[in-house]
Order: C-alpha cells, then structure tokens, then sequence
C-alpha cells in the first residue's frame, strides 16, 4: 500500500453545506503530518470512530457497538440513490491543493438483512436503530481500531470506494503517487503513455480542477480530466 499526506476532510449536504470534521480534531492547528494509505484492493474505507460518526450527522449514520474494541457504521439504504443522497458528498485534501470529491450514493452498501444481522449480531441487538432493519445498509466508510499499524500518523485507509473518485497513478520508479479528481461524466478517453525512465510524471490538463502527486519528500503536478499533453 502507498501512503500520502491527508490534510483535511469535509462534507458538503444536499443543501450545499460544507463542514470541515477535521477543524473540530484540531487539524488546522496541528503540526503532525497525517497520511492516509491508499489501498484500492479494499472494498471499504476506514477512519477514526470519531471523524466516522461526524461525517454520518448530514446522512443519518449510526455507530452501532459489535464489542468493546468495534464498532460498525451503518445508513438507511435510501442514501444509496441519487434521488435522497442528492449533491451530498466526502472530500478529502491531500497536501495544499488536491480535492477528491466521493458522492454519498457510492458509500452505501445494501448488503441485505441476513448479512447486517451477521455482522451486528441478533435482531434483537438492532431494536434501538432508528431505521428499519429491511432499510438499513453498510456505510462505506468504517470506524475500526488501529492496532498493528506501523506508522504512528496513519489516520485512514482510503479504499476502492474512495479510490474510484480519483485518477490515481502509481510510479513505483521515482516513489511519487499522482492523485486527481476523476471525471466521471465523460464519455471519451485519452491516455498518455508513461515512458521508460521517465523522472516525472507528465503535465496534463484536463476538465476539472487540479491534481499532484506526492511522496512526502516532493511533488509532481497531475492534474485531472481528460488528459490531454501540453
């Protein structure tokens, strides 16, 4: 798994809001570097419990209790459609100027009444939810404990869910991550070939704002959309 730097989480609703969840964790005035591991084998995402249950406010998410050490964050399945999930939506900010906007529709998971009871426990354990059981789905992102994670400033494990907002590029050669919000309206491609022994990674303009990429130590500029070479 690769790691970048993760400055900032926000929420924007159906109304247009945006709260930053971070601001309240003390982020802004923090001179700790956290990162965020980039894991597009995972269907799920995981974050703090805390950061988890404040990004849920504008959603009606509920961290339901497993045991003493887990916790399971679970959303009307409603949210799952355009239709009630409307603009909302997650941003995360990798270093100073990278926004990855994740609609909400696409962190719901229905995964049925017999799989939420597997995961929560008996029927009886899920009486106080305040939707029903038949209406309750998986929310995408996970509050889950950091045990056994090497690296101290780790605060999320960002996974396909996540991932499929961005145009992310991987150069194992140079170390570097290019990161860029994804167009997911187009209807055409066109990709650049990355060269051999290429230092960087290329200039490319494309229809949304900008992109960069990161390896703590320096940055490349990727922006997103659909690429086209200076």
């Amino acid at each position: 798994m690769w790691n970048v730097p993760l400055t900032d989480i926000a929420v924007s609703n159906d109304k247009g809001d945006l709260r930053h969840v971070t601001e309240a964790q003390g982020w802004p005035n923090s001179i700790m570097t956290r990162a965020a591991f980039l894991d597009s084998g995972s269907t799920l995402s995981i974050l703090p419990g805390n950061l988890v249950e404040d990004i849920g406010k504008d959603f009606e998410v509920v961290l339901y209790s497993v045991n003493k050490t887990m916790d399971v964050a679970l959303i009307p399945c409603k949210y799952g459609t355009t239709d009630a999930a409307k603009d909302g939506s997650v941003s995360f900010e990798f270093g100073s100027d990278v926004v990855i906007n994740v609609p909400v529709h696409q962190l719901v998971y229905d995964i049925g009444k017999e799989a939420i009871e597997a995961v929560t426990g008996t029927l009886s354990n899920l009486d106080d939810l305040p939707f029903e059981l038949d209406q309750t789905c998986l929310f995408g992102l996970q509050a889950m404990p950091f045990t056994g994670v090497p690296l101290p400033n780790i605060v999320a494990v960002l996974g396909h869910n996540v991932l499929r907002s961005a145009y992310i590029v991987f150069d194992a050669d140079n170390l570097v991550v290019g990161i860029a919000q994804a167009n997911q309206k187009s209807s055409e491609t066109n990709i650049v070939e990355l060269k051999a022994g290429q230092k960087e990674l290329p200039r490319l303009k494309g229809a949304n704002n900008g992109g960069q990429c990161f390896d703590f130590a320096r940055c490349s500029h990727f922006p997103p959309g659909l690429p086209e070479e200076d």
